[in-house]
């Protein structure tokens, strides 16, 4: 053990002088070495960005699909449970707003079932919703028999009446693809 003959002064320069080289770093003097330590802050912005991960484009992709199956789901109820609305209301805002909205609904509730969390698995969602409340009557063109499966033959009839095939519906207006 030495015995110290600094000043306390001089003890006090010295601790300043070394808090400044070590930019408020933690540093400890085991025998006549020092060590840094990290401190707690540093080590939690560490772990903070580890945690956030990219979201892949695979996994985008397959929340978009699994969006426009929410929409397509919640149009199947709707067509099965529900009256269909008459020929003339069919493009109207009000039934493109709740089927957004029971397509939201459905993918909100089902898509952390399946593993799709996050704002950008969310936003695909909800990209995959709207594509389909704008295309989905196509189907009842390309393909009936399976839509009046899946959906009811009465719909397949009041989308081919209502809409033109290969086309875009939004806002009460049909656009031909």
């Amino acid at each position: 053990m030495t015995i110290s003959t600094a000043s306390f002064n001089e003890r006090l320069d010295r601790i300043e002088r070394e808090r400044r080289r070590h930019k408020g770093r933690i540093v400890l003097h085991v025998g006549a070495e020092e060590v840094m330590v990290k401190t707690l802050e540093d080590m939690s912005v560490k772990m903070q960005g580890a945690k956030r991960a990219k979201t892949s484009g695979l996994v985008l992709m397959i929340a978009g699909v699994f969006g426009v199956l929410a929409f397509a789901a919640s149009v199947a109820l709707r067509a099965r449970f529900l009256p269909l609305p008459a020929p003339e209301h069919v493009l109207g805002d009000v039934p493109m707003a709740i089927g957004i909205g029971l397509g939201l609904i459905v993918a909100s509730v089902l898509g952390p079932l399946f593993g799709l969390k996050g704002t950008s698995a969310w936003i695909a969602q909800a990209t995959g919703v709207i594509f389909a409340a704008a295309t989905l009557h196509n189907l009842a063109f390309w393909v009936p028999e399976e839509a009046s499966l899946a959906f009811t033959k009465d719909w397949v009839q009041l989308q081919q009446t209502a809409t033109a095939p290969d086309s875009i519906v939004f806002r009460e207006k049909i656009f031909a693809l």
